[in-house]
């Protein structure tokens, strides 16, 4: 058995980082299903969903270039992060799918284990700072 980074971090470095420019949040596509039409091996089905999540991103980022203001801009940042977010996470699921079928229990739990800390909400939030102290004496 291979040991070191899981397919999907390996597959996520390859989006580039110059895409995080976006549009209307991008709703999370249901987990491929495996069927006989799909794909037969793990390859192939990781192959489709980046290139599917790229074409989401390449379209969010297409409608950044006519963004009319910056809070549009600012949405279509947010969609396009949060398509990639999708991307990371239907991988997982493709590969949990497959470590299923296989037998690959122990890497199934892992895997298991990582979509649930991603579905999870954030635990550390924003820290409420002081209220800086004006004066007017000064510059």
């Amino acid at each position: 058995m291979r040991r070191g980074l899981p397919l999907v971090v390996l597959i996520s470095l390859s989006v580039q980082p110059g895409l995080m420019r976006g549009a209307e949040p991008a709703r999370p596509a249901p987990a491929p299903a495996v069927t006989a039409a799909a794909p037969r091996t793990v390859a192939e089905a990781i192959g489709a969903v980046v290139a599917e999540g790229r074409a989401a991103v390449a379209a969010l980022e297409a409608r950044t270039k006519s963004a009319a203001d910056p809070a549009d801009a600012l949405a279509l940042q947010t969609a396009i992060e949060q398509a990639k977010r999708d991307l990371t996470r239907r991988l997982l699921e493709v590969q949990l799918d497959f470590a299923r079928r296989e037998g690959r229990l122990q890497q199934a739990a892992g895997l298991e284990a990582i979509l649930a800390r991603l579905a999870a909400p954030p635990t550390g939030g924003p820290q409420p700072r002081p209220v800086p102290s004006t004066t007017t004496s000064g510059r």
